[in-house]
C-alpha cells in the first residue's frame, strides 16, 4: 500500500493526472479486497469502505443556514470508478450504481466540491455535475487509506495478494 501511495504522490508531483486518478479510484477496491476473506472486492465492499473511511470528508455545511450537504456518496464514487476505469469517462449517467452525480468535472486548482455554476439550487439537491480537484481528491482518498492502514496493520501483509506486487529493486 505504501508503494501505491508513493506512486500517487509522484503522479501528482509530475502532473500525471490519469495515473493519479486511476490509482486513487482503485484504493477502496484494494483495501476492501485485503479485508475480504476471499481476497476479492465487490461493489458492496467498495461502498462499505467508502462509507467507513471517506463519507465524512464529503459532507459539508453550505449556504447561509449551514445545512449539511453530501457532495459525494459511496455509490457515486463507485459509479465514477466504473466510468473512469472501464470507459475513461467522467460521465456516470449510464451507471446503475450512481446516486445523483451524473458527471464529474475534473479540474486542477479551480474548485473542489463545487457544482457547475449553471446548476440551479434545485439541481444541487438532485446532483448533476460535481467539480473534483484532482490533487485534492487524490490526497483525501490517500489520507483515508492511511487511516485504514493504521486500523488494519496486519492486513498489509495479506498472503493472498502480497506475492503479486513486489516492486523492490533487487539491483539496487
Amino acid at each position: 500500500m505504501e508503494n501505491l501511495l508513493k506512486s500517487i504522490a509522484l503522479s501528482l508531483k509530475t502532473k500525471n493526472w490519469p495515473a493519479a486518478i486511476f490509482m486513487t479510484l482503485s484504493i477502496p477496491d484494494i483495501c476492501a479486497a485485503l479485508e475480504s476473506d476471499n481476497g476479492k472486492t465487490s461493489k458492496k465492499k467498495y461502498i462499505k469502505w467508502f462509507d467507513k473511511y471517506l463519507a465524512e470528508t464529503y459532507k459539508k455545511r453550505i449556504g447561509a443556514r449551514k445545512k449539511e450537504h453530501t457532495f459525494l456518496t459511496g455509490n457515486d464514487m463507485y459509479a465514477f470508478r466504473c466510468s473512469m476505469l472501464h470507459e475513461f469517462s467522467d460521465d456516470t449517467k449510464s451507471q446503475d450504481s450512481k446516486d445523483k452525480i451524473g458527471k464529474f468535472r475534473m479540474t486542477i486548482s479551480s474548485g473542489h466540491l463545487n457544482y457547475n455554476c449553471d446548476v440551479t439550487p434545485e439541481e444541487i439537491i438532485d446532483g448533476d455535475e460535481l467539480h473534483i480537484d484532482i490533487p485534492c481528491f487524490c490526497i483525501e482518498v490517500c489520507n483515508a487509506a492511511k487511516k485504514w492502514m493504521q486500523s488494519n496493520p496486519s492486513l498489509l501483509v495479506n498472503t493472498k495478494t502480497a506475492y503479486i506486487l513486489d516492486f523492490s529493486d533487487n539491483n539496487a
